[in-house]
């Protein structure tokens, strides 16, 4: 009984060495195996101005007829109290030239004795669009600009790109090209 008790201590004491002696490292790995069945595509992500409204390039209609001021509207439902308390609203003035470069500036603009600008009317999803001759008695017709377009960026949306620039103070392709937008 002795003899079978004692070699049963050293069969533990050599498994207990072989076990502790081992290692990872020791042995060879094993044959890589077979690639798995392909799992389900996800959906795919929202992009990261997905939020982000620009509306597409539209003619200015403000009346044909010399006066001191000229307005109009345009209605939108992108345009609605969220966007009026919390977004940034850009709006943008398009002037055609013979050189067949266009120059595109931000509104509120004073140019050539008129100043350009406008508000915004998220009760009935409207922006007005205003022209004034800057001494209030001068006379124009305002066609400077042949074109405008707004663009919203919530104020929910970090853009996905750290903290967001100051859109206003950047030139229109710089907007376009920081969101992608096409001009």
């Amino acid at each position: 009984m002795k003899r079978t008790f004692n070699f049963m201590k050293l069969a533990f004491l050599v498994i207990a060495l072989i076990s502790i002696s081992c290692s990872p490292e020791d042995g060879r790995d094993g044959e890589q195996g077979s690639q798995g069945v392909a799992g389900q595509d996800g959906q795919d992500g929202t992009d990261g101005n997905a939020n982000v409204v620009a509306s597409p390039w539209f003619d200015e209609e403000f009346p044909n007829t010399a006066s001191t001021s000229a307005s109009f509207n345009r209605t939108d439902t992108a345009i609605d109290q969220d966007v009026a308390n919390a977004a940034a609203f850009l709006v943008y003035g398009k002037r055609f030239t013979l050189g067949g470069t266009d120059i595109i500036v931000q509104l509120p603009v004073t140019d050539d004795e008129r100043t350009y600008f406008y508000e915004l009317f998220p009760q009935t999803n409207r922006i007005f669009f205003r022209a004034e001759s800057v001494d209030k008695t001068t006379q124009f017709i305002f066609d400077d600009y042949a074109q405008f377009r707004f663009v919203i960026i919530p104020s929910n949306n970090s853009t996905g790109k750290g903290s967001s620039p100051d859109f206003s103070k950047m030139s229109y392709e710089e907007v376009m090209d920081y969101f992608g937008l096409t001009y």
